[in-house]
């Protein structure tokens, strides 16, 4: 199955068979095109950005089902040479973190709780490499209600606000404090 042939509604039983693992360049075209799909609510990424994001030391990871990719994350430690304002506003006042980039449910697996058991898996991870914190935007114009909503469910919360880039986005910009449970 490939983007676009996703059944319309995956029993809940299959989210229990998914698994996060790192992204390989075979999958870069998946990631590329879903991408695309949520354009509104993200930056645009072709492959050579992809690259480049890689190459900045983004931590790229996908949610495998049934063999396709169903998700895909794209992360950033505090140490990264990112030069995205959103990232570069954590990095300017944080440390110990890891900066969500970019977080894609595609559509045929919406719903279905991933996007819950993936945050739950991003805190595991970031605290098994002993980060304080676990960061991330969502863009408030144009809204994204999904991830605000998901992101008030998971306890983060938002320490400031921005705009940028051509479109003059306004972002919420976001924390999960990794010391305190999970909301």
């Amino acid at each position: 199955m490939g983007i676009g042939k996703t059944p319309k509604h995956v029993p809940k039983w299959k989210i229990a068979n998914m698994h996060w693992e790192p992204a390989t360049e075979a999958d870069w075209t998946s990631v590329v095109a879903m991408n695309a799909a949520e354009e509104a609510v993200l930056s645009p990424m072709s492959r050579e950005g992809l690259a480049r994001l890689v190459g900045w030391g983004g931590r790229l990871s996908v949610c495998r089902a049934e063999g396709e990719v169903a998700a895909f994350v794209l992360r950033f430690p505090d140490d990264s040479s990112y030069d995205s304002p959103n990232y570069r506003w954590f990095a300017d006042r944080l440390r110990r973190f890891t900066y969500i980039d970019r977080l894609v449910i595609g559509g045929a697996w919406r719903g279905q709780g991933l996007g819950k058991r993936s945050y739950e898996h991003f805190v595991r991870d970031a605290r098994a490499r002993q980060c304080h914190w676990l960061c991330c935007e969502i863009d408030l114009e144009p809204a994204n209600p999904p991830s605000l909503a998901l992101n008030d469910r998971m306890g983060f919360v938002e320490v400031g606000r921005q705009r940028y880039g051509l479109k003059n986005k306004l972002v919420s910009l976001r924390v999960l404090s990794l010391d305190e449970g999970l909301g």
